[in-house]
């Protein structure tokens, strides 16, 4: 009887505290967990870059031309902007005058781990870090140049040079004074006008030249740029202010007859 007695105490102490299924849950048995909250997103950091090409910077990020009113302006190679985020195919950036606008992500080179530089000389370029992968390109001297990597062993620098194209060079033919690539700033806009050839665009080169030559003429950029190019070995110097041309010599006078006897 005790026995069963005992039984019977058992198992209604079990209904109570987990046979029940709509009771309320014993100590042992675990919560449910609560999802955790997505992490905030790490707001945007503001760094430079740098544009690789003309192009234009719209108030909303829409390229569509009957959007009214979105051009702010037109923004050049080697203008400094700061890259404020990037969203797709657009990147939000802010010009030099702290107008803040759209300009397309593929016109946009981010500026972290990046130099500008220039050359002095006309250079050789490679498709690879390699002496044996030469380019047919030549980079002429003044060119902008950003720096976007080097090789293992710095012998070789990766360089975008004219709008996304990007070739290797030898890193040692590089310079990067802050003065120099400043004036290749000028020197590049002046040539990539001159190359447009209509008379408008030659009007604007020109105006650029007389900017680098007033306030980056004492540069190696702009001496070697606008220096007159050598002539040809075995020719004869052009005439000019400093080397007038030579006249020919007066053919000397027959001599005169003596008189003749009577």
């Amino acid at each position: 009887m005790r026995l069963r007695s005992l039984c019977v105490l058992v198992t209604s102490v079990a209904a109570c505290t987990g046979g029940n299924k709509g009771g309320t849950p014993s100590a042992t048995e675990a919560a449910p967990s609560t999802p955790a909250a997505p992490a905030p997103a790490a707001p945007a950091v503001e760094h430079d870059g740098y544009l690789l090409y003309t192009a234009s910077m719209v108030k909303q990020a829409n390229d569509d031309a009957q959007v009214k009113n979105n051009w702010i302006a037109a923004l050049y190679r080697g203008e400094p902007i700061t890259i404020l985020e990037t969203q797709g195919d657009w990147t939000k950036v802010r010009s030099s005058d702290g107008k803040e606008g759209y300009l397309k992500s593929a016109a946009v080179l981010d500026g972290q781990g990046v130099t500008a530089a220039t050359v002095l000389d006309e250079v050789k370029t490679f498709q690879r870090p390699d002496f044996l992968a030469p380019s047919k390109t030549v980079i002429a001297p003044g060119s902008l140049l950003y720096v976007v990597k080097k090789s293992k062993d710095d012998t070789f620098a990766e360089v975008n040079y004219r709008t996304t194209q990007t070739l290797w060079v030898e890193a040692g033919r590089l310079n990067a004074d802050a003065k120099e690539v400043a004036a290749a700033r000028i020197v590049s806009r002046a040539r990539s006008l001159d190359e447009a050839k209509d008379a408008k665009s030659v009007e604007q080169a020109k105006e650029y030249w007389d900017v680098a030559k007033a306030q980056f003429g004492d540069t190696q950029v702009v001496q070697k740029t606008l220096a007159p190019a050598a002539p040809a070995e075995g020719a004869a110097p052009a005439a000019g202010a400093d080397n007038p041309a030579t006249p020919a010599p007066a053919p000397s006078a027959a001599p005169a007859k003596p008189p003749s006897g009577n």
